[in-house]
């Protein structure tokens, strides 16, 4: 039967039963003509629902097409149960039948024809010719047998490296001194951690420091060496103080000077928030020399903040402390710290604040000589030479511009004045 020509031959029927249209359409597979028989091996599920589809496809939308009406087909299976599953209407044990539904989708909508009854007829003889009950289902069974195909493949050895995965260490932390009126042997300090990243060179202070800052090179690109990412990914847990009395060159200085490390308390089971730090050991008249490092839950360590000079002066009794940023001390690794930002800002004044006061009323040069004469190369003419009439002038006026970081929130304040020296663009 494998070498027969099958054919769908369908009629389509008015609601009232009288034959609207009739068609043929020959069943083809993908590349010439597709033959089956109904017995099990013939062809496989696919190839038999894509014969299907493309024979009703090609009748819809042939020249012209030989239906006005749509039609879809749909696949479904049904498997049989093994014994002991339990039995009733269906395949038998280890059974699988295959069903291929032919509906139609719509009318034609010519008229009064908007029905869509039809009959099949799934034959290999003249066309139209009823084998099949208009309210029949047409389907076919088949018997599918899959063999294993094992596939023995040759793979390149595999690839394999050591990594640590490891949590980011934390931000350098903020300090402020606050002084107790009237007291000249104490000091709070408040350390708060910041928020935010910041790619740096490690600075070892203790000996063990090399070690964790080791490991936090393992866990990140090696391409940034030298620099790690410190970024405050974890809560800060525990604050280190360093204290000298000797003026530090570099950070090494404050080896074995750590005042203290102290941590989160707890109050009724709970973690409290790190409380200000009191260094009640202060002597009056002596200058100090502080840094502070963030530790982080997992017991990452912060590089160090800058360097603090501290001095609580008692001067009879007058009591006021004097802290300032200590300049001297820097990174043995020799990192600056200094930024130019000439491409990022531009302070000038405009082009009305520098246009010639020519105006013997308002210019005093002007009004002892017009030529301008008593000018001298070399010095600095007056402000009053410059400025229109009509605008408020800059020159010897002091003005504050500040600039705050988006990512710390830090300001930085620059107090300037305008003054003409003669130089066009510095």
């Amino acid at each position: 039967m494998s070498s027969l020509n099958w054919k769908l031959d369908i009629t389509e029927y008015n609601d009232d039963g009288t034959v609207f249209n009739t068609f043929t359409a020959p069943l083809y597979g993908m590349a010439g003509t597709f033959s089956y028989g109904l017995n099990a091996g013939s062809a496989t599920v696919s190839n038999i629902y894509f014969a299907l589809w493309l024979a009703l496809d090609n009748a819809q939308h042939a020249a012209p097409p030989l239906t006005q009406r749509g039609y879809a087909v749909n696949i479904t299976a049904d498997a049989g149960m093994t014994a002991g599953e339990g039995a009733g209407a269906g395949p038998e044990p280890d059974e699988l039948i295959i069903n291929y539904q032919i509906t139609c989708t719509h009318g034609a909508g010519l008229g009064t024809d908007d029905s869509r009854k039809f009959q099949i007829n799934f034959d290999t003889g003249p066309t139209n010719q009823v084998v099949v009950p208009a309210t029949g289902d047409i389907h076919a069974a088949a018997t599918i047998k899959n063999d294993p195909y094992p596939a023995v493949a040759v793979f390149p050895s595999y690839y394999s490296t050591v990594v640590a995965v490891q949590d980011k260490p934390p931000m350098i932390p903020d300090v402020e001194f606050i002084p107790f009126r009237g007291v000249n042997n104490r000091i709070l300090l408040l350390i708060s951690g910041q928020s935010g990243n910041r790619w740096d060179v490690p600075i070892v202070i203790e000996p063990g420091d090399a070690d964790k800052f080791a490991s936090i090179y393992a866990s990140q690109d090696p391409a940034n060496f030298p620099y790690v990412e410190f970024r405050s990914d974890d809560p800060v847990t525990a604050y280190q103080i360093f204290r000298t009395t000797s003026p530090p060159m570099t950070y090494n200085d404050f080896q074995g000077k750590l005042l203290t490390e102290y941590s989160q308390d707890t109050y009724a089971g709970r973690e409290v928030p790190l409380l200000p730090y009191e260094d009640d050991t202060i002597i009056p008249n002596t200058k100090y020399y502080y840094c502070f490092r963030a530790m982080d839950i997992h017991g990452n360590i912060s590089n160090p903040s800058a360097v603090y000079q501290f001095e609580m002066v008692d001067n009879n009794g007058q009591i006021y402390p004097v802290i300032e940023m200590y300049q001297k001390c820097a990174d043995v690794s020799g990192q600056s710290y200094t930024k130019a930002g000439k491409r990022f800002i531009y302070i000038a004044p405009s082009t009305r604040q520098t246009t010639l006061n020519a105006d013997p009323a308002t210019n005093l040069g002007a009004s002892q000589n017009s030529d301008w004469s008593n000018l001298i190369e070399g010095q600095a003419p007056p402000n009053d030479l410059l400025g229109a009439l009509d605008v408020d002038k800059v020159w010897n006026n002091i003005f504050k511009v500040r600039i705050t970081s988006k990512k710390t929130g830090r300001k930085v304040d620059l107090n300037l004045i305008f003054k003409n020296t003669g130089v066009i663009e510095p």
